[in-house]
């Protein structure tokens, strides 16, 4: 496996805050210089996203916590912006659904039953919006819970390096 020469810490900044993660890396002496030691890293980190080192643990749990927080304003600020527009297009829809619904009552005679249809198309149109509302109303509440928890970070066990 080789001598060990030190231990570095590296964080993975990722999109998703479910993915972010502080470790530990053995330092091994480069392939291309031995005198200079680079930390190893597994490929499935690398997938995930950025990967920083630091000296230090806290200062490593640090850079990541503020990432992770301004992940999460972002998708908030997109969550809500999504949030808000969904509610105005269902309030849209609502009203044009009681504008058919009292169109329908002053024609005499619908006998080709265009405002029963629109209706009809008006209220599925609703009840679909109100399930997206819904689900962003979830999103919105968990990132609100989520910015306000306090965010924990921890060592995860060393990784095997070269074999």
């Amino acid at each position: 496996m080789g001598v060990f020469f030190g231990t570095t810490h590296f964080v993975v900044f990722a999109d998703s805050p479910s993915d972010c993660l502080v470790s530990v890396s053995n330092c091994y002496p480069s392939p291309l210089n031995p005198n200079v030691y680079e930390p190893v890293v597994g490929r499935e980190y690398l997938s995930l996203g950025e990967v920083k080192h630091f000296d230090d643990f806290e200062s490593a749990k640090e850079a990541l916590r503020s990432h992770i927080l301004s992940t999460t304003e972002l998708d908030l600020l997109s969550n809500v912006y999504a949030q808000t527009s969904a509610k105005l297009d269902l309030e849209r829809l609502q009203h044009e659904r009681k504008v058919a619904i009292r169109n329908s009552r002053n024609v005499a005679s619908d006998s080709k039953g265009y405002f029963q249809q629109e209706i009809e198309r008006l209220n599925k149109r609703i009840e679909c919006h109100k399930s997206s509302v819904a689900k962003l109303d979830a999103q919105v509440r968990a990132l609100r819970a989520l910015r306000r928890r306090k965010i924990e970070v921890s060592f995860l066990p060393k990784e095997k390096v070269y074999a």
